[in-house]
Order: C-alpha cells, then structure tokens, then sequence
C-alpha cells in the first residue's frame, strides 16, 4: 500500500523548458497493513530539493502507546480492616530517583492497592456475579 504524502504530492522535476517544469511522484514509501496497523501516526513528508531533482522523502515513525487500565478506587475496598494499613504503607514509601510528579502519583498509591486487591479480593467481579444470580433465583 502506496503511503500519502502530507503536503507537497511531486517528488521530482525537471529543469524549465519552453517555461514548463514537468512534476511527478517517482518516488514513494509503501507498507502493508500489518505496519499501518503497528504505525498509525506515521507521517510521510518531502524534504526540498537541493542537488537532486528528487525531493527527499521523510517518514516519521510514532508507536501508538497502549494506554493501561486507569486506577479506580473500590468503595468496597475502604470496608476491609487492612485497607488503612495499605493506604499508608503506600504513602510512606520513599522512591529513589524520581521527580516530584511521580513522587506524588505514587503516593496516591495506586500500585499497592492493585496488588493487595488482587491478593485480598481475588476475583471479587465474578463472586458479585454469582451472589446476582443467586437473588434472581430467589
């Protein structure tokens, strides 16, 4: 599959004759879906020309970042007795080498709350599954 070039579409001419400059697209990227897919944002974009008649062809390659789960809180969560313990286990951790954004998203402690979720909890969305189909069968 034959990339689009953002803004200028020749990418080579020739010299003036008769006041006429010929342009054309000789030269192009091509990809196959699987790397379209894999580079979503790439761009493509022309160079000037400077000791060629070919304008140099530019591609920009951007990952797509996976975006995570965002951190949700679980009302039920600040009902178990060692939740407090969590939240300032957490809180009082020092991290080493890290800015002071970091410092404080960490305090929010968002990555000892999933994990001791995971422990204390397990599979809490299919219990609350199963106690629902246990009211409708009563």
């Amino acid at each position: 599959m034959d990339l689009d070039l953002k803004g200028e579409n020749f990418t080579w001419f020739s010299n003036s004759r008769n006041g006429f400059v010929t342009r054309e697209k000789i030269d192009r990227a091509l990809a196959n879906w699987e790397w379209i897919f894999m580079y979503q944002n790439a761009s493509l974009s022309l160079m000037p020309a400077v000791s060629s008649y070919h304008c140099p062809l530019i591609l920009d390659v951007i990952l797509v970042h996976r975006v995570g789960k965002h951190f949700k809180f679980e009302v039920y969560w600040a009902d178990h007795e060692d939740c407090f313990n969590v939240v300032k286990m957490g809180w009082c951790k020092e991290e080493q080498n890290s800015n002071e954004w970091d410092k404080i998203s960490r305090k929010i402690n968002n990555k000892e709350l999933k994990k001791w979720s995971k422990v204390t909890f397990k599979r809490a969305d299919r219990e609350i599954q199963r106690m629902k189909e246990e009211l409708k069968r009563l």
